[in-house]
């Protein structure tokens, strides 16, 4: 529609230099109501490039709202994707560490008889827990698929 308001106003002002140079003609001097109508043309003329403009200035307004729109979404789902990043990172960096190459005397609850399920418990808690402080800080909320189409 732009590109198309574009080629519109463009043609309004080849046709404006037509209507000039008709105005200013010996040659095709008009008779009277001949006269009226140039000048009604003129006007009509004018007036249709003005509005070609106005229409061209609000389809960028409206780009330009839509892009913000577009924006602040994309924004919403790369912070919940985020979160969802660092509660995911926290067994990862902990089974990391317990599957190196180490002593076992450096390890914590490395030689613990139930050391495996209290690792697990640990990790867990510190997922849900992180889980529940971005959900208050509204970092992490419902992410469905409708979401991320919205």
């Amino acid at each position: 529609l732009e590109s198309t308001l574009v080629y519109f106003a463009t043609s309004l002002r080849g046709n404006a230099g037509v209507l000039a140079r008709l105005e200013r003609s010996e040659r095709l001097r008009p008779g009277p109501e001949d006269e009226e109508l140039l000048e009604d043309a003129i006007v009509e003329n004018q007036q249709a490039v003005e509005m070609a403009q106005i229409y061209r200035d609000i389809i960028d307004g409206t780009r330009d709202l839509m892009s913000s729109v577009m924006d602040s979404r994309l924004n919403n789902v790369m912070k919940r994707l985020t979160s969802i990043t660092l509660i995911l990172s926290i067994p990862a960096v902990i089974s990391g560490m317990y599957g190196m190459n180490v002593d076992l005397n450096w390890m914590p609850l490395a030689l613990a008889p139930h050391g495996f399920g209290i690792i697990c418990v640990v990790t867990s808690v510190l997922c849900v827990g992180l889980a529940i402080w971005l959900a208050r800080r509204d970092w992490l909320s419902r992410l469905t698929s409708s979401t991320l189409l919205r």
